[in-house]
């Protein structure tokens, strides 16, 4: 779960024609922007184990891309092109085919949600609010009707009315999203992504062979964990730096990834974020995604892991510095005083993990063929994802370092 908070500055600027279009989309450039979704994966993941590295790690890619390409829309000058950076956007994919492409998925999303209804709950959604003084360029009212949502900031009740929508979105998970105080009544535009899943394990755990296990923590010290333990068909494969198991939902269309690193040491988690680059990562997805099981005796711990980030430092981090310095220039999307200031970016998200399955809320590898331990061990720190098949998308991600 995402939010921009962006405060107003007055800034004169032309209204002009209408900026943003929707472009015909082709396969290739829906490859591109998939690319770059990754990328910022990556970097999102990589950013905040550097930052947090003994803490717990859990995000949703998807969500805080998606709210950072809302803005793309709305930017315009020296401020699209640091978002077109900051996005993995290559110049020769016009924000016209972005819009194209990002009005195909939402609509595959949608079906695909219908598709799977009684297998899984897969429910994204974006918000712009925008203060109800501040006029809009119509034409891209008409292109984001779903989006667009007109709020009073000054009204004390403007959070409670954020929340309200953030626990819907997200089945009460995330309740409340923000703290009284956050909205303040200078605030103008904010941009919001809310995503929410719920799967069944396709091979769920029997909770009679859940038994208390040791965890090993990267600084060589143990707790005690709830372990899950299953022998079945699943698909697992090795690199030369880790082992990768695949745990898929009911539906077979997501499932989540366990990343163990192969040798345990208090680096374990850097040095394997350091081989996860996006073609690394990438190659996982494919390989994992053919689904070649075999009988194999797993045992996962049982966790849940909550965790809120307010952004502006990590994406600051990312190259990002001067999209938060300066007046952000937003005259694609407001006919009128255009500039405004990103000044927060709050992003929460929650995962519970057990017997049934899972419950969720919100970035070139050469896989061998040897012959597989009869056991997979997940007795120390990894990296996991969930992962979307058919629309290509990690929608979330984490590390999990200690119970």
């Amino acid at each position: 779960m995402l939010l921009l908070l962006l405060a107003y500055v007055v800034v004169p600027l032309s209204a002009g024609r209408c900026p943003i279009s929707v472009g015909r989309v082709s396969a290739p450039q829906e490859a591109v922007l998939r690319d770059s979704r990754l990328q910022m994966t990556v970097d999102l993941l990589r950013t905040l184990a550097s930052q947090q590295p003994s803490q717990n790690i859990f995000l949703s890619p998807s969500s805080i891309y998606s709210a950072l390409l809302l803005e793309f829309f709305a930017a315009a000058g020296e401020t699209e092109t640091l978002l077109r950076n900051t996005l993995h956007i290559p110049k020769n994919l016009t924000k016209s085919v972005v819009v194209g492409i990002y009005k195909k998925e939402k609509d595959e999303a949608d079906k695909n949600a219908k598709e799977h209804l009684k297998q899984y709950e897969l429910d994204s959604a974006n918000r712009i609010y925008v203060q109800e003084d501040v006029a809009i360029r119509k034409c891209v009212h008409n292109l984001f009707k779903d989006e667009y949502k007109k709020i009073n900031f000054k009204d004390s009740k403007a959070t409670g009315k954020i929340n309200e929508w953030v626990s819907q979105i997200t089945r009460n998970m995330i309740n409340p999203f923000l703290p009284k105080g956050v909205v303040e009544p200078s605030t103008r535009i904010t941009l919001v992504n809310a995503v929410y899943f719920k799967g069944l394990w396709k091979t769920q755990f029997d909770k009679e062979e859940t038994v208390t296990g040791r965890f090993s923590l990267a600084d060589g010290t143990a707790k005690e964990v709830e372990m899950m333990t299953n022998t079945a068909d699943f698909t697992i494969s090795y690199g030369k730096q880790y082992g990768v198991l695949s745990l898929p939902y009911l539906g077979n269309d997501v499932m989540m990834l366990i990343v163990l690193p192969s040798q345990h040491s208090s680096k374990s988690i850097p040095q394997l974020l350091d081989v996860l680059n996006r073609k690394e990562l990438e190659n996982i997805l494919i390989r994992m995604s053919q689904d070649d099981p075999a009988e194999v005796t797993i045992r996962v711990p049982k966790f849940t892991s909550e965790q809120s980030y307010q952004l502006v430092p990590v994406l600051k981090q990312m190259g990002a510095e001067t999209l938060f310095d300066n007046p952000a220039d937003l005259s694609h999307l407001i006919e009128r005083d255009s500039s405004v200031r990103l000044n927060k970016v709050f992003h929460k998200a929650k995962i519970e993990v057990d017997e049934l399955g899972t419950k969720a809320a919100a970035a070139t590898m050469s896989i061998g063929n040897r012959a597989l331990s009869p056991d997979f061990n997940v007795d120390r720190p990894f990296v996991y994802f969930i992962y979307e098949k058919s629309t290509k998308t990690v929608q979330f991600a984490g590390i999990f370092n200690s119970p």
